[in-house]
Parts: structure tokens; C-alpha cells; sequence
């Protein structure tokens, strides 16, 4: 998770990233009447286990015993897990995001959710994600790369998430477009996030979220313009050398990609841990997504407010999904199987598929070309033995699987007083 370096009044919603300025007091202690507007209502149907939760289990985070606080060494792996409170009763998960199905072994989530993916997280399905009626473990994920920058920083904040079984028994959601006609409807959110100033987490919700616009500024999009965010900017709480231009400015978000949504009479309120979770409608009996939950405001009223952003699915971002659909776990660029190139060939070439080539049936390997385009290649370790050689005092190698694309690699021995030769375990290094 991309952490700016301050204690934020923004929120990527699976963690905090600091935005625009510090806020003054804690909010999770706040005695304020407004803690019910984040919650919405209980979203207990199993109609709606389209949309599940992201989660570690307990075992990954405590060995021996449950309950304190989550060791330091997990929230340095794990930054999602910062304000997450200490482990609770006879929970199995922690969850820290929210995704939804729209294949049977694709959910649709937030790129930041899995900026510092581990490998043993899983997606639940079921109204209590910390008890979840089924679990799927995650094969891999795939980010949205090409459009970057927005207030967060993370650009088309979206990734697809590749688990490793197919969901049995749900339909999976479609995907639908905004316009401006569409700003002032009414939409869902669900997710397992905070639901108030305690940070009680972990079981679905719903609630109302009505767009307030596409694009522009998130101030503008909910006051109307810079005097109208004027009025409000108090309840940030920022200290006293902030601008609030300043602050204003930063709250742009990236045409075509991010759009405000909530913040409007009877709305409840997006937060930490609903990342990643859509905005929907159900429409003639399916449910169709129109954005991801991707960051949210801090005030000294509410540990989250000012409504929520959505990653929406411009241009880049809609043929990210279709690629990425059509052709799994596959790079934009390409990549290599040992000697098979891979590659998704695009609508122009008939339509998003996967084609791949052996280059070993014409004397050649994978690898990529001057443009950096994955292609068939000269072996350049062609003439580097398997277990490697000496050339004078320099060892040479060629790059094993695990070490990404296939080079040679060089030591010069000398540099450290040593040269070229066999351990006592008979493989080339460094030796005296």
C-alpha cells in the first residue's frame, strides 16, 4: 500500500494513505451522533454472495495464540493491517477488503488491496467474512497499470483476482458503464469495512450511494464549487499552515477513471475495508457493476466521510477487464514459458484470445526483442554449460526460472580477492 508519509484525512479504503493533511484528535473515539450513517444495513442475503470478502486466516498472523495486538512484523508485510483492531473472539478470518464475482474464477477488486499481495489470502463468500460459509484460495492477480496518477495515486485503481476453483452455484456480475445523464441515480455499495467509529468489520453491508459525479473535483462534486468546499473544509481539522487551496487541488480525480459517489440525504458511507467492493444495481435480474471502491475522506466527525471514489471503467480501464478476462494471469506485454512465448492477441487480430508460440521448434527461446516485445529470441546462454562456466576469474551463469527472464549473468571473482572454481559442493563460485 502506497503510504505518503502523514496521518491522512484520505483514505485508500483498505488502508490509510495520507492525501492532503493531518487530522486533529482521533476520530475513533469521537462521541458524535453521526457513527450510524457509515453502516447502511445488514446485507444478510444469499442473493448477494456475488460480492464476498478478502481475508487472511488467523493462522497466518498468529502462531501460537489469538488476541493482542497483530505483531509489527505482519503490518510491515501488511500495511492493510495497521488499523485493524487486535484479534477478536474465535474469529477464522481477518478481512481487509471486498471483491465481486464476475467469472466464476475472477473477482474484480482494488489494484492497492493487492500492492502488497502475500500469497495466503483468500476470498470468502458468505454474510460473515470472518466465518465465512466457503473460501477459495487466490492464484494470482492483475492490475490495472497504464492509467496512473488520481488523488490516491493508484490510478485505474483495479485488479482481478485469479482464484484458484471455480465458484459453484453464483451468477457472476456484468460490468456497465456511467455517463453524465446517470449523475443524481441511486446505487448500492456492499462491502465488509468499517461500519462505524469502532471499527466493528467483517460482516456484509449495503447501503445507498448516489453519484454525485464523474470525474472533476470530489469538492465540486459534493459542494458544489471552491466556496462551498470553503464551509466544510473545518471539519478536516487541518492545521492552521495548510492551505485549503492547496487541499482543494489535490482532491482531482482522473477523467473517464474515478467518479464521487454518496455524501447525499439518507447515503451510508463507504470505509477501510470496503475496498474494492462495487457499486451495483440489480437490472432485469442481474447485478451489474459500475465502479470499485477505491478511496474515501477522513474528518474529525467520522473515521470516514465526504462519500467515497470509485475506480470506474474507462477506455484503458474496460479493455484491462476484457483482456484480462479473455486471457488469465497473462501480462499486457507478454510472457515466457521456459521456450513458449505467450501473448493475448488483441480485438484487431480477431478478437481478445491467447496465441503462443514454441520458439525451440526453430532453433530459438523466448525472450524479448530491442522494443522490449515478447518474442522469439537467440539463446543468449546457448554456449553457457547447464552447471556453468569459468572464463579467468569470472563465473557465468545462465538465470534460473525463479530469477525472471533467461540471461546470462556475470561475478568477477577478482574484485574480492578470489577466483572462478568449484565449492565443496561442486558448484561454480567464488572461491580462494
Amino acid at each position: 500500500m502506497k503510504n505518503l508519509g502523514v496521518k491522512a484525512c484520505a483514505w485508500a479504503l483498505s488502508a490509510p494513505v495520507a492525501l492532503v493533511a493531518c487530522v486533529n484528535g482521533d476520530p475513533a473515539t469521537t462521541t458524535s451522533e453521526a457513527e450510524e450513517i457509515i453502516g447502511g444495513f445488514p446485507a444478510t442475503s444469499s442473493n448477494l454472495d456475488v460480492v464476498g470478502a478478502f481475508g487472511i486466516p488467523f493462522s497466518a498472523i498468529f502462531e501460537d495464540e489469538r488476541g493482542g495486538e497483530i505483531p509489527q512484523e505482519v503490518v510491515d508485510l501488511r500495511p492493510y493491517l495497521e488499523d485493524t483492531p487486535a484479534a477478536r473472539g474465535d474469529e477464522e478470518y481477518i478481512t481487509f477488503c471486498t471483491g465481486t464475482l464476475i467469472e466464476p474464477d475472477i473477482v474484480l477488486s482494488a489494484e492497492h488491496c493487492f500492492s502488497n499481495f502475500q500469497g495466503d489470502e483468500e476470498f470468502l463468500i458468505g454474510f460473515d467474512g470472518t466465518h465465512p460459509d466457503r473460501s477459495y484460495a487466490i492464484e494470482g492477480v492483475l492490475a490495472e497499470d497504464t492509467i496512473v496518477g488520481g488523488a490516491v495515486g493508484f490510478g485505474s485503481d483495479l485488479a482481478l483476482v485469479y482464484l484458484e476453483d471455480e465458484v459453484e452455484g453464483i451468477e457472476p456480475a456484468a460490468l456497465g458503464s456511467l455517463s453524465d445523464d446517470d449523475v443524481g441515480t441511486d446505487y448500492v455499495s456492499i462491502g465488509y469495512g468499517f461500519q462505524n467509529n469502532d471499527q466493528d468489520s467483517g460482516t456484509r453491508m449495503l447501503g445507498a450511494q448516489t453519484l454525485r459525479g464523474l470525474g472533476g473535483n470530489v469538492a465540486d462534486n459534493l459542494f458544489g464549487d471552491f466556496d462551498g468546499f470553503l464551509e466544510h473544509v473545518h471539519e478536516l481539522g487541518l492545521p492552521d499552515d495548510v492551505d485549503p487551496a492547496e487541499v482543494y487541488e489535490s482532491l482531482e480525480l482522473i477523467e473517464d477513471y474515478e467518479a464521487t459517489f454518496g455524501h447525499a440525504p439518507g447515503n451510508a458511507q463507504a470505509c477501510n475495508g470496503d475496498s474494492g467492493g462495487p457499486v451495483l444495481r440489480n437490472e432485469d435480474g442481474d447485478f451489474v457493476v459500475y465502479g470499485v471502491a477505491s478511496w474515501v475522506m477522513r474528518t474529525e466527525e467520522l473515521i470516514c466521510n465526504w462519500g467515497t471514489s470509485y475506480a470506474t471503467f474507462g477506455p484503458a480501464a474496460e479493455e484491462f477487464l476484457e483482456r484480462g478476462v479473455a486471457c488469465p494471469m497473462m501480462p499486457s506485454g507478454g510472457t515466457c514459458d521456459g521456450d513458449v512465448a505467450k501473448r493475448c492477441a488483441p480485438p484487431e487480430e480477431g478478437g481478445w484470445r491467447p496465441v503462443e508460440t514454441d520458439c525451440s521448434a526453430i532453433g530459438l527461446t523466448c525472450g524479448e526483442d530491442a522494443a522490449g516485445d515478447v518474442t522469439c529470441v537467440e539463446d543468449s546462454c546457448a554456449d553457457i554449460p547447464e552447471d556453468g562456466m569459468c572464463d579467468g576469474d569470472t563465473v557465468i551463469r545462465c538465470t534460473e526460472e525463479n530469477e525472471g527472464d533467461r540471461r546470462p549473468v556475470h561475478t568477477d571473482c577478482s574484485v574480492l580477492g578470489l577466483t572462478c572454481g568449484e565449492d565443496d559442493g561442486g558448484e561454480l563460485t567464488c572461491v580462494e
